[in-house]
């Protein structure tokens, strides 16, 4: 296990190369894009997950706080300062 082994000077510069790909980095975001994210977004299943979630805590947060905002007295600055709190909070 200890030997090393000699390798023909030809095929050690075929080994010898500048990037681990013969590929760029653009054409495989390119066909991943072109493949795999018109497939994704077409696919119910896919963009349930990501996006329902996040339209029904929206529509939930401006059914709780509708026209909150429209009453300037002082006693509705707590309310204020509640939706925005929620608002800043709940995507984290």
């Amino acid at each position: 296990l200890s030997k090393t082994h000699m390798i023909p000077k030809e095929l050690q510069d075929q080994l010898n190369v500048k990037s681990a790909t013969a590929t760029p980095w653009w054409w495989g975001l390119w066909t991943l894009m072109r493949y795999r994210t018109r497939k994704n977004y077409k696919n119910p299943n896919y963009m349930s997950p990501r996006v329902l979630d996040k339209v029904l805590l929206s529509l939930l947060i401006m059914t709780l706080y509708l026209l909150k905002g429209d009453d300037y007295k002082e006693s509705n600055y707590t309310n204020i300062a509640a939706m925005l709190f929620m608002w800043v909070t709940l995507p984290a």
